[in-house]
């Protein structure tokens, strides 16, 4: 797919990620727009600048993506492109980007070693990924049930 996502999902993504659900474009300014132009240049800045392009309504999701290649893992970064338009535009709605694998040479791999091999292994990997995110929400989930508990008792202690 030329380094990017099925057509089909381009789709559903531009569908989906619209503005007022996955995102909100922030008000512009001349100025603003000017100072974005020499900004893109500056690599450290246009990492800091990220957030202020919009505000992302998907700040609460956790992604992880995997990518099937016909080629080598290392293709898409040879011809510059580190990230396919679904990470790109999932974290400019704010998602944070747990982990995007690759599984990659489908082309040159045979049908047996795919399901004797690079499935399984493929399996265990999203398996672990999903496990790992999960517990990362759990936890995070319980910090902020733990918190409104004690700001409920420390409202009712104010109370009584």
């Amino acid at each position: 797919f030329w380094f990017d996502v099925p057509s089909q999902l381009k789709g559903f993504e531009e569908s989906v990620l619209s503005s007022g659900f996955a995102f909100r474009k922030l008000p512009g300014h001349w100025l603003l727009n000017r100072a974005a132009g020499v900004i893109e240049w500056v690599p450290v800045a246009r990492t800091l600048m990220r957030r202020y392009a919009s505000y992302g309504l998907l700040r609460d999701k956790v992604v992880y993506v995997t990518r099937t290649l016909g080629g080598p893992a290392a293709g898409p970064g040879i011809f510059g492109h580190g990230a396919t338009t679904l990470e790109s535009a999932l974290q400019f709605c704010g998602a944070h980007l747990a982990a995007a694998d690759a599984v990659a040479e489908l082309d040159d791999t045979p049908a047996a070693a795919l399901k004797a091999e690079v499935l399984p292994r493929m399996a265990r990997r999203i398996q672990a990924h999903c496990e790992a995110i999960a517990r990362a929400v759990g936890a995070s989930q319980a910090h902020a049930i733990a918190e409104k508990a004690a700001a409920s008792q420390a409202l009712a202690s104010k109370r009584a």
